[in-house]
């Protein structure tokens, strides 16, 4: 099999979409309590939950997922400055007004996304399942965890790239020929290469593991 040292062009202006949202995100949130680095990494540690937990599964969603967390994230520290006893009167005012306007945002990001998502669902229904909500979810929370980190490897190191590809574009289709050992004889799709069927079936790495879980 032909080696390559990058993945599939589609994810990887996906996966490039999800690192110039994550350093947007990064850039615009309020400072968190503290300023520690061990504020930081729990902020960024909760961006990344309350993002993959809106499941985006492509750089549209994630957009709309990103503008809600941020006006939320906004509003929450407008409310905070506001609540200060050491603010003037006039300030908490036009705070609390900044808490209205941020929440109205994140919640028309909210309710967009939601609309957006719903379309997407029903198109992909068919073919994705129920597991396309909980593989949106992981794939969203690993590639925010990876650029929050900088991480210099843009693929599993221990995965064959083209094993990778074939996870994030086929993951129902991977999960299943895990889960059966082999391809099974009835499947409506056509085969991978052997050799991405064997490390679907033997293969350990993190990525492979996901693969195990029930709802795929």
């Amino acid at each position: 099999m032909e080696q390559h040292t990058h993945p599939d062009p589609a994810w990887q202006r996906t996966r490039d979409a999800f690192q110039h949202l994550t350093q947007t995100l990064i850039d615009a949130l309020p400072a968190p309590p503290g300023e520690t680095a061990e504020a930081r990494a729990r902020r960024n540690n909760a961006i990344i939950a309350q993002v993959s937990a809106l499941c985006p599964a492509n750089a549209a969603e994630a957009g709309l997922a990103v503008q809600h967390v941020a006006a939320n994230a906004m509003g929450l520290a407008a409310m905070r400055m506001a609540a200060s006893p050491d603010l003037a009167p006039g300030l908490a005012v036009k705070c609390l007004a900044q808490v209205n306007a941020t929440i109205r945002l994140a919640q028309s990001a909210l309710r967009a996304l939601q609309r957006m998502q719903a379309a997407r669902e029903k198109r992909e229904a068919q073919e994705n399942g129920a597991g396309a909500t909980a593989w949106a979810e992981h794939i969203a929370a690993r590639t925010m965890s990876e650029d929050i980190a900088s991480a210099p490897e843009q693929v599993d190191p221990s995965l064959d790239p083209e094993v990778e590809t074939y996870i994030h574009v086929h993951p129902r289709r991977a999960a299943l020929i895990r889960r059966h050992g082999g391809v099974p004889d009835d499947v409506s799709f056509g085969p991978p290469d052997e050799t991405i069927v064997h490390a679907l079936v033997t293969g350990r790495s993190p990525l492979l593991l996901t693969l195990d879980n029930p709802e795929f």
